[in-house]
């Protein structure tokens, strides 16, 4: 939102940044990381290519994006309060080639990496 502009969008209304979004899971579930990230793309893209000779801020303000992390990290949050037999780090399952192995429904296999510390508990 722009005091100058109003809505961000090319001067003939033709490019917009506007996402219609129903957040909910019986709508189009929640603006995950990749949606804001695309959402800033587009954003920078329509700034970058008609308004190139003025200063822009994008401000943001999203809780669930202050969580993000790289999808394959170990967060604090999954792990158990004391050991465990059956918890283990969750991890795409590939085969001796590397190759991502897929279950029946198409979707990537997980498999459990079980990891001790070093003094071996």
């Amino acid at each position: 939102m722009s005091a100058d502009y109003g809505w961000l969008c090319s001067p003939e209304g033709e490019e917009s940044a506007l996402v219609l979004f129903k957040a909910g899971k019986t709508c189009d579930g929640y603006f995950t990381n990749d949606a804001i990230i695309a959402h800033a793309m587009k954003a920078i893209d329509i700034l970058e290519k008609y308004y190139p000779d003025e200063g822009h801020v994008l401000i943001f303000d999203n809780a669930t994006m202050h969580l993000k992390c790289a999808d394959d990290v170990l967060a604090a949050h999954q792990m158990p309060k004391g050991p465990s037999e059956t918890w283990g780090i969750p991890k795409i399952a590939s085969d001796s080639s590397g190759r991502i192995i897929l279950g029946a429904d198409g979707k990537p296999v997980k498999e459990k990496i079980f990891t001790l510390l070093p003094r071996g508990s």
